[in-house]
């Protein structure tokens, strides 16, 4: 397990997102810099997004399901081959995303299997999109289940990860009570962010218009608040536990 400080080989990060696109919006940068910086990094994905993410998909008559799911996976293939990450797809369909016993035993799994020291997800609190919410309390029972799991079977090495949530929906924010708390610097590695970005164009234009003004956003909030004079371009995140140490970090 490792503490607070700069990450390195042993550092193990992890994203889950519950669309194609959304942990390269959110924490696409994030997930970067810990890969140059030496960590370990794997991104899973519970569904493509192929019906509620992938409108201009389904304007042509001849679409379906599988056909979607094709293009979906790989937009979000390039992407993670252009940031250099690790992804997995789960293919458990979208909207709704429901989570049974046995598939949360995927995300046990996965957690005993990677080990992670840092998991990044989605906030909590999303019914303008309940399949964000839905992989964020996956996350949360299942990385409790892993230590349980990991225990009964006499494992090591699992311990506490510490988790945080990332932004919902830029248009979402005002009713959703999303208030950052920690801010990660993604400036020397933003135009790699933009050009796997430009991966999910075809399925998701909106977003290439929202989500790049965010970074700039979160750059002067870190800057501002964060004494990151150098920061021009950020990712946010809430803590999901409260901070305990021997000093202030």
């Amino acid at each position: 397990m490792i503490g607070n400080g700069p990450p390195g080989p042993e550092t193990r990060l992890m994203v889950f997102g519950a669309h194609a696109a959304d942990w390269c919006f959110r924490a696409g940068g994030t997930a970067t810099r810990y890969l140059q910086a030496g960590a370990q990094v794997r991104v899973v994905c519970a569904t493509f997004g192929e019906r509620g993410e992938s409108a201009p998909q389904w304007q042509n008559p001849e679409a379906t399901v599988e056909s979607v799911k094709a293009i979906r996976r790989a937009e979000s293939q390039r992407a993670a081959d252009i940031l250099g990450v690790d992804i997995e797809f789960l293919d458990l369909d979208d909207n709704p995303l429901v989570i049974d016993a046995q598939r949360m035993q995927l995300y046990v799994d996965r957690i005993r299997d990677f080990r992670p020291d840092i998991i990044l997800t989605h906030w909590n609190y999303e019914p303008t999109n309940r399949d964000h919410q839905t992989v964020s309390e996956t996350v949360v029972r299942a990385t409790s289940l892993a230590r349980v799991a990991a225990v009964q079977a006499r494992e090591s090495g699992i311990g506490r990860a510490r988790i945080f949530l990332f932004e919902p929906d830029v248009m979402a924010q005002p009713i959703l009570g999303f208030a950052p708390d920690t801010y990660i610097d993604i400036t020397p590695v933003w135009d790699r962010k933009i050009e796997a970005l430009e991966c999910y164009r075809p399925t998701q234009p909106g977003l290439l218009e929202r989500w790049p003004e965010r970074g700039q956003l979160r750059g002067v909030e870190a800057r501002a608040i964060g004494g990151m004079p150098s920061c021009q371009y950020a990712e946010a995140f809430r803590r999901f536990q409260p901070y305990a140490g021997e000093y202030f970090v």
